[in-house]
């Protein structure tokens, strides 16, 4: 009780200046001076006393302030659930084009957003109809990184085939585009992603971006293009044709307000009101033969998301070109990763390497056709729970009780040690998986 303790001193110094200075009271003004600290005092006390009353009747409605404070759990202050993921509300959908929507998303609690690398992603939980458990997806995020008022994900529906009993691709995509409106609410958790550019260098930058794979890019160009620096950029896009042309307007618009910014499109098949000069600069693919005599050097960083055959056409033409390896950044789009090792073989005369799957009690002999151990799992039909299959999301974490394996590419999710991600990796010895 702050006033109660202030009011105790003050009415001690107005006694004692009393007792002690008792010759004040032949002068008035001295007189006055411990007369008004002893009425301070007993009001403050007065006030302490309310103070206390006040406080015995709101604990017995839920506590004060501080114990409400003090019991709410730490992990969930922030409106994140323990495994990351927090609910966002659906602001706005708009249509890009016929298969393409983007969606905005703001925290359902009101809190501000996360900040975020341009190229990063976020990982959604999605409760899909018909699905016995969430379906996780992860999609790139589409809006640059500075005055955030609200996350964009821009995604393409994707034709969901016909069900083998897995997951089908493309399930995660439908369910954006015919479930979701705007008020609606979704789990995801904040933005992440090794794959980003880095905004502390000012060196030129060359953006390729196949399909859908412009979605972060446009984010890197919109974050670039908000530093308000002098540094180049060279933007390179390609698509079929004016039906596939995700953001024509924001892209045109900021390669007009930029004078360092140079956008050059190329449709592979242009379509009959398709125009050269207007809508595309070329009628072909992109390739590093064209880019060769556009740009005035290979001297620049350059950042490429495509369908990983794209990709790594573009890679090895770039390396050919004498760019060095540390300039060239890539991330494929779709369940397919980009691979960045390769898969060891077996050593002559020596036993192949064997998997075990412990729970399933079955033993197969890997082979080099396989792309990680969760297409080996999936061949042989072993049941491996997945998500994003690109090392993103953890849903394919499980234990390894003997042997090692060997990461294609640095996953963004970080297993537990004895644990493996099965979407990313290769066994590196035999290995027992509880599976």
């Amino acid at each position: 009780m702050p006033h109660g303790l202030a009011g105790v001193i003050a009415l001690f110094a107005g006694f004692w200046g009393l007792f002690v200075n008792w010759w004040a009271f032949t002068e008035m003004l001295l007189g006055l001076i411990p007369l008004v600290l002893i009425l301070t005092g007993l009001v403050a006390i007065v006030a302490g006393v309310k103070m206390v009353r006040k406080e015995e009747k709101t604990s017995k409605k839920g506590g004060s302030w501080l114990a409400r404070i003090s019991q709410v759990p730490l992990a969930k202050s922030n409106g994140t659930s323990s495994n990351g993921f927090q609910n966002y509300k659906v602001v706005a959908k708009t249509k890009e084009t016929h298969n393409v929507s983007s969606f905005y998303l703001k925290p359902e609690n009101g809190h501000p957003l996360a900040p975020f690398l341009p190229g990063q992603y976020l990982t959604f939980q999605l409760n899909v109809p018909g699905q016995n458990k969430p379906v996780v997806r992860c999609y790139s995020l589409s809006n640059g990184n500075k005055n955030l008022e609200h996350y964009r994900v821009t995604i393409k529906r994707e034709p969901a085939p016909g069900s083998n009993g897995d997951i089908p691709p493309g399930i995660g995509s439908n369910y954006f585009h015919d479930h979701l409106n705007e008020g609606d609410i979704i789990t995801a958790k904040p933005p992440k992603g090794n794959f980003h550019l880095d905004m502390e260098s000012t060196s030129p930058l060359v953006l390729i971006a196949g399909g859908v794979g412009m979605t972060p890019m446009f984010s890197m160009l919109e974050s670039v293009n908000s530093e308000e620096l002098e540094r180049e950029v060279w933007f390179f896009m390609g698509v079929r044709n004016q039906d596939e042309y995700i953001m024509k307007e924001q892209l045109q618009n900021l390669a007009r307000q930029n004078k360092n910014i140079h956008l050059k499109v190329f449709f592979s098949k242009p379509g009959i009101g398709d125009f050269k000069g207007k809508d595309f600069d070329f009628a072909e693919r992109i390739s590093v033969k064209r880019l060769k005599k556009i740009l005035p050097s290979n001297k620049y960083d350059y950042y490429i998301c495509a369908p990983s055959q794209m990709i790594d056409e573009v890679r090895k033409d770039l390396e050919k070109w004498k760019v060095p390896k540390n300039q060239i950044h890539y991330e494929s789009f779709g369940q397919a990763t980009v691979k960045k090792a390769t898969q060891p073989k077996p050593i002559p005369g020596q036993p192949s390497v064997q998997i075990n799957f412990s729970r399933s009690n079955k033993t197969f002999a890997w082979k080099d056709s396989y792309d990680s151990i969760l297409d080996l799992a999936e061949d042989n039909g072993i049941e491996i729970e997945s998500g994003c299959r690109t090392g993103s999301c953890g849903s394919c974490e499980m234990a390894c009780t003997s042997g090692s394996v060997i990461y294609l590419d640095e996953p963004d999710f970080e297993p537990k040690e004895g644990k493996c991600l099965a979407c990313v990796s290769i066994p590196n010895e035999n290995l027992t998986l509880d599976a």
